[in-house]
Order: structure tokens, then C-alpha cells, then sequence
């Protein structure tokens, strides 16, 4: 319904290696990459251990995979919100820490309750990582002078992109070699050691990469 909305070209191509240069984009697409992987890492592993370990269906097990995600859908608006107040860096440790505290849980639980309830603050925080995030790409954007916000957006798909398919492949070889006990906590300890680099990177102002 916009008309004579102007226009202004620029090349997307550059635009988006001039922003990879950034040291505070380069560290925010770090947790937009974990942010992805994490409900991916349980897909190739955790339905095995619902089935034999507490006799769960194929449907339970579906449902239980539902509630990660509506939990970040139902979440997203208020960690915006909260985000906005307590900062979108705070909120991506917050959301890192929380995600890291919930792994170890799933793989311990000896219930589908208990797995259930896990996945669902697993879920928020997921949400609580990566919602922020955006946010922070266009700022980024804006502030580097790009034309466009379209080569940040991009960025910010293709590493989404990039932690789907890390989650499953990590997932998958690390309860090989490991069971899934110590496979979670792996990838929770995985989740901290980023969560300390990120915090470390955002005091020394991201002259640290």
C-alpha cells in the first residue's frame, strides 16, 4: 500500500563483507549459531532415550519437540520487551546460561514431565539468546553506515542456518562417543566456554576476537 517509497541501491554483496568485519557482529553471529543449534542438537538423540528409557510413543515424543518452540513464540514478545530494559547483552548471556543449565536436566530426567518442563525453560532460553539479536544486527547495520539492512538480515539467516545444521551433526557424534548424559553436558560446557569469551569480548569493548 507504501507508493514512491525511495530507493537506494547498494550492493548487498559488499555490503555484507564490509559488516563481517565487525568484531561485535562476529561475536553476536556466535550466539545466533547456538541459539539455532540448540533445539537441533536433541533431534537425532533424545527421542531414543523417551523411547527406551521411559516407553514413550511416537506422538508424546512429537509434542514433546512442540514445546521448545512455542515456548520461544510465547516468550519472544516479553524477553523483547525485557531486553529492552536490562540490554540485549545481558539478555543473551541470560538466555545462553539458562539454555546451558537446561541440558544436563533433559538427559537426567526419568520422566516425560520432568522432560517436558525442562524443555520448556529450555525454550525460553533459546528465545532469550537470540531474540536480541536482530535488534542488535540492524543497530549494527545503521551504525556501519550500510545502505541497506538486507545484508545484515542475510547474515543473521545464513548463520541461523549454519547452527541447524551443527546442532544435529554434534548431537548425534558426541552421544556416539559419549552417551547422552555426557553428551548434554558436553554441549552445555560447549554453551558456558561462549557465554565467558562473549562477556569477555563485550568488556574489552570487542578489540578481542
Amino acid at each position: 500500500l507504501i507508493k514512491d517509497v525511495p530507493h537506494q541501491k547498494s550492493d548487498s554483496t559488499l555490503s555484507s563483507l564490509s559488516l563481517l568485519k565487525n568484531h561485535k557482529l562476529l561475536i553476536i553471529i556466535g550466539v545466533v549459531i547456538i541459539g539455532a543449534s540448540i533445539p537441533c542438537v536433541l533431534e537425532p538423540t533424545l527421542p531414543l532415550r523417551l523411547q527406551k528409557g521411559m516407553q514413550a510413543s511416537s506422538g508424546v515424543t512429537g509434542l514433546l519437540f512442540a514445546i521448545p518452540t512455542l515456548a520461544y513464540a510465547i516468550s519472544a514478545p516479553v524477553i523483547g520487551s525485557l531486553s529492552q530494559r536490562i540490554g540485549h547483552y545481558k539478555a543473551m548471556t541470560i538466555g545462553m546460561v539458562l539454555a546451558a543449565v537446561c541440558f544436563p536436566f533433559i538427559a537426567l530426567a526419568n520422566s516425560v514431565w520432568l522432560v517436558a518442563i525442562t524443555l520448556t525453560f529450555l525454550g525460553i532460553g533459546m528465545g532469550t539468546a537470540i531474540t536480541p539479536c536482530l535488534p542488535e544486527f540492524a543497530e549494527i547495520s545503521e551504525k556501519s553506515g550500510t545502505d541497506s539492512f538486507g545484508a545484515s538480515f542475510s547474515i543473521y539467516n545464513t548463520a541461523y542456518s549454519i547452527g541447524m545444521m551443527i546442532g544435529p551433526t554434534l548431537g548425534g557424534i558426541l552421544t556416539n562417543y559419549l552417551g547422552i548424559v555426557r553428551s548434554y553436558c558436553a554441549v552445555a560446557v560447549i554453551i558456558l566456554v561462549y557465554m565467558v569469551f562473549f562477556n569477555v569480548c563485550n568488556r574489552l569493548k570487542y578489540k578481542t576476537v
